[in-house]
């Protein structure tokens, strides 16, 4: 394993083999200080027929700090939780904004939140995850989402934004049509203002009339960037999604460059969900 170039850190991601780990440095994160809070539900919108926007608001007075990419945990009555990961960027630490997929049966998205209302009641228990932006590296950044795995990446930008940052950025959007790319207008408006973040949205079922890419999101990376060594990859999305990824990331020669931190494939993996089992959002 060589330790020479950037990492690409995917959302989920598990060992298959015993893994060798030659990290440059040790980075000092320190314990989260979690909380467990009442939120209320501020707004509901939904920006496309199966994504629910649901934004939430603490109490009074009350700030929960996170790092941009990080989720939380929704604590249902039964005891149960479903996570969902922060769309809003830290410094909005007065309540969050969450992007949910209506999954059919789901208990929270099918049966809990069409009930909620303005005013609704939510315990929630923040913050979760390693999945962020590493500050130590001035690498590009390729961001890799598909469906609502964008609202991590909008966490990221935005506080890339708020920090005044100018390292390059490339957002890579993929799904099924352009209607799921719920929030399209607003990274194309960070493309237009600022030259360091561009944005390619992939759809792979396009419209006759889409000019734009079609395909898996993941092979317009794999297109785009014949070395992935030169930058760092963070990937957030559906479970299929990001094992294509790694998948066809790790078979590249280029790709074998990259120093393995936590995958036996030399693909250096965070992920900001613990287990597949772990990380509920239905």
């Amino acid at each position: 394993m060589r330790p020479e170039s950037g990492p690409v850190l995917m959302c989920r991601s598990r060992p298959r083999t015993d893994l060798q780990i030659l990290p440059k440095r040790i980075e000092s994160i320190g314990s989260p200080v979690r909380k467990t809070l009442t939120a209320r539900v501020f707004r509901r919108t939904t920006p496309a027929p199966d994504v629910s926007i649901l934004t939430l608001r603490f109490p009074i007075g009350v700030r929960a700090k996170f790092k941009a990419g990080q989720y939380l945990k929704v604590l249902m009555p039964d005891g149960d939780s479903r996570n969902f990961s922060m769309a809003n960027p830290p410094h909005q630490n007065d309540g969050v904004e969450l992007h949910i997929r209506h999954v059919p049966g789901g208990l929270f998205s099918e049966q809990m939140l069409p009930g909620l209302a303005a005013g609704s009641r939510l315990r929630v228990e923040l913050p979760f995850g390693d999945f962020y932006l590493r500050s130590a590296s001035e690498l590009p950044v390729v961001l890799l989402a598909s469906g609502t795995g964008f609202a991590p990446i909008k966490s990221i930008v935005e506080n890339a934004i708020r920090q005044g940052s100018t390292r390059p950025m490339s957002l890579y959007w993929g799904a099924r049509t352009g209607d799921d790319i719920y929030l399209h207008d607003l990274p194309a408006k960070w493309q237009g203002k600022f030259p360091w973040f561009s944005f390619i949205p992939v759809l792979s079922e396009a419209a006759s009339d889409w000019s734009g890419r079609t395909g898996l999101v993941h092979r317009s990376v794999l297109e785009d960037f014949t070395d992935l060594s030169c930058v760092e990859v963070y990937a957030c999305g559906n479970p299929l999604m990001i094992a294509a990824a790694q998948g066809q990331f790790s078979e590249g020669a280029d790709y074998r460059k990259t120093a393995s931190i936590q995958m036996p494939s030399l693909i250096p993996v965070r992920h900001n969900r613990l287990t597949k089992t772990a990380y509920r959002n239905d």
